[in-house]
């Protein structure tokens, strides 16, 4: 596929769209390194870990109706909120990708007079993702 635009790209938890965001950064898998080196070695050796799929953060212009917002805000805020499905649509690339995460923060943020007000959030991953064509 050739190089598109990344307008078009959605986070949804569930079917409700996260409203107006202007950066998605999905995050991706970073493996660990297991040290088993041992006095037989004669070089460092290594075994590759589990992957971890880090943070996913987001901003946007802050819309305190926005039903997406909503959930963000209030799972950031509940301690007894819990691990939900999150999907990123890259529209143009026909793709998504589906996780499993929890809301780690919702920032509302208020930058200068003339600014818009924006908001910053940040999903922690958790297990792995899957990644599949769009229907």
């Amino acid at each position: 596929m050739a190089k598109t635009q990344a307008l078009g790209t959605v986070l949804k938890q569930g079917t409700t769209v996260i409203g107006h965001l202007t950066s998605i950064n999905p995050g991706g898998a970073t493996k660990t390194e297991i040290d088993v080196t041992d006095f037989d070695s004669v070089a460092a050796e290594f075994l590759p870990g589990l992957p971890d799929y880090g943070e996913a953060t987001f901003n946007g212009w802050f819309d305190y109706s926005d039903a997406g917002q909503t959930i963000l805000r209030g799972d950031a805020e509940d301690p007894a909120a819990t691990t939900k499905s999150w999907t990123i649509e890259f529209t143009r690339q026909a793709a998504k990708v589906t996780f499993d995460g929890f809301v780690k923060s919702f920032v509302p943020t208020a930058g200068a007079p003339n600014d818009a007000y924006g908001f910053t959030t940040t999903i922690r991953r958790t297990g792995a993702a899957t990644w599949a064509a769009l229907p």
